[in-house]
């Protein structure tokens, strides 16, 4: 699913897949693998910058990598955000 993420100057779209890791009670090393967890992988896709002026430029390949490395935390944050906040039936 495809998420907007907006971050300092960034208007990022990330494509992004949320995994269920389904319960393992046999597994007594850790409660994430006994109850089960969610793990979320994103790619930065595409992504704009907005300057002083207030003019978006497009982002190359090259920035969108580095900007997706620099702001990881604070994108997976926002994703993990939308993701809990829309309806269920679109979020499988």
């Amino acid at each position: 699913m495809i998420y907007e993420v907006i971050l300092d100057e960034f208007d990022i779209r990330c494509e992004a897949e949320i995994i269920d890791l389904d319960p393992r009670p046999s597994t007594w090393g850790s409660d994430w693998d006994f109850h089960g967890s969610q793990e979320l992988e994103f790619q930065v896709v595409s992504g704009r910058r907005c300057s002083l002026d207030g003019k978006f430029t497009n982002l190359s390949t090259e920035y969108l990598e580095a900007v997706g490395l620099l702001y990881e935390e604070k994108i997976e944050a926002e994703i993990w955000r939308q993701y809990r906040e829309q309806p269920q039936e679109l979020a499988a």
